[in-house]
This record gives C-alpha cells, structure tokens and sequence, in this order.
C-alpha cells in the first residue's frame, strides 16, 4: 500500500542546524519507499532540491496562510495534501523528524483494522555529540 508523507518545514533563528536537521529528517524518508509532499516557501523548496532526488517529492508553495496569524491553516494543507496524494494513508511529521519502518508497519497494520483512523505519536529527541 503507497503512503504519503507531508511536511511544512518551520522557520528559526538557527537556520543552520534546521537545515542540518531538515537535511537527515528527509533522507531518512527517502529510504521509506513512500512519495513525499512537502509544502514550503521558495526558499524551503529550493534547498530540498539540492538533496532529494527529484522524482521522490513534490514540493510546493503553502497554500494557504490565515488572514490574521499569519500562519498556515492545516485543515488546507491536508485537503491539499489529500488531493495530490496517490495513497491511502497520509502521515503528517515535521521536517526534523527522522521516520522509520516502524512508523510505516504501524500505519498499516491499523489501516487492515480500521477504514478511517488518526494514529498520534510522541518522538524521542536524540542529543547529538558536539
């Protein structure tokens, strides 16, 4: 079964290691054999561009922002995400999460036992050595 993954990286004051970050997050979807839809600014798009291999992901502009916050409205971007997709399942996570097979056997064996689920998942921060 296909599974979707998407993603609307974050701005921070530390660009650098977002980047670092974002960088080994998504090349370790990459060996999930899932397409990815990423949602980001110009910018955001451009620097996945420079790793992943083209026809692995799709990346676009944020589709929409709320008028008033300022900030991107998710009921939008999983109906965007729900319309381009080709699978059955979509998993949301954030650009500096590192994902592994056992998300993907998990998404699936709920999927056998229930038609519609939302499945909630904690990550575990890893210290990297300095």
């Amino acid at each position: 079964m296909k599974k979707n993954l998407i993603n609307l990286p974050e701005k921070s004051h530390t660009a650098w290691l977002e980047a670092l970050h974002t960088k080994n997050s998504l090349t370790s979807w990459i060996h999930l054999n899932v397409d990815i839809i990423l949602f980001g600014t110009d910018d955001a798009c451009k620097f996945v561009q420079e790793f992943l291999p083209e026809d692995r992901y799709t990346c676009l502009s944020i589709p929409c922002i709320h008028p008033e916050y300022n900030v991107p409205t998710y009921d939008c971007l999983f109906s965007k995400a729900a319309n381009l997709s080709r699978s059955d399942i979509l998993i949301y996570a954030n650009s500096d999460m590192m994902l592994f097979d056992d998300l993907l056997d998990a998404a699936t064996t709920v999927s056998e036992k229930f038609p519609d689920f939302l499945m909630i998942g904690q990550r575990t921060d890893l210290l990297y050595p300095r």
